[in-house]
């Protein structure tokens, strides 16, 4: 299972555990009910910060919320990938100036 949808699923978990439907919870850490159901979905891609203020609300740890993360999940970044599409390489060449024309001098 992907990392956003596991941790997704684990936070669905909790907050039922909770007794909280997505838009108390999103009360409580001051997010929208759709944020909450991006994260629950694997479809958002939450910052540290927005875990912790749910953590905050669900009176649980970062550690609670992330513990069925195991290190042998693949994890790799997806630019290792030789599949991934990569970006595209700045072709702009900057205009150099000679050092007469630079000093005004020309």
């Amino acid at each position: 299972m992907e990392l956003s949808k596991k941790l997704g699923a684990r936070l669905k978990e909790l907050r039922i555990a909770c007794g909280l439907s997505q838009e108390q919870l999103g009360g409580e850490a001051e997010l929208t009910r759709t944020a909450i159901g991006a994260i629950e979905t694997g479809t958002a891609n939450p910052t540290i910060y927005t875990l912790s203020a749910i953590c905050h609300a669900l009176k649980i740890s970062l550690a609670t919320l992330v513990e069925p993360i195991t290190a042998d999940m693949n994890l790799k970044p997806t630019w290792l990938e030789p599949s991934a599409l990569r970006r595209r390489a700045n072709g702009a060449k900057p205009v150099r100036k000679d050092t007469a024309t630079a000093r005004g001098l020309h």
